[in-house]
């Protein structure tokens, strides 16, 4: 890795960020944090679990949202997204 600095984020950094530039953060969170075998590598692969389902889970109720604006008593997209990119914090 050359001398640039770590990104680090967390889900709700991506709330601010396009879905390409979210893509690139998680992208490059992940090549900057490797997995090891002691602590700190359970808490990366932990987190980036964490940001990889929050992703998943936000674009997804994006996608449902515009694909159906029309559904009565649909809730917005970022509250879909909010609510479902708690999923990857329970399982």
């Amino acid at each position: 890795m050359s001398g640039d600095a770590l990104h680090t984020y967390e889900p709700t950094d991506l709330d601010e960020m396009s879905p390409g530039q979210a893509v690139d953060a998680v992208t490059a969170d992940i090549r900057d944090h490797h997995i090891t075998v002691d602590g700190t590598g359970l808490f990366n692969a932990t987190r980036q679990i964490d940001l990889l389902c929050y992703l998943a889970a936000s674009m997804a109720a994006d996608v449902e949202y515009h694909l159906a604006p029309n559904i009565a008593d649909l809730p917005p997209a970022e509250t879909l997204g909010a609510s479902a990119g708690r999923v990857g914090r329970r399982a």
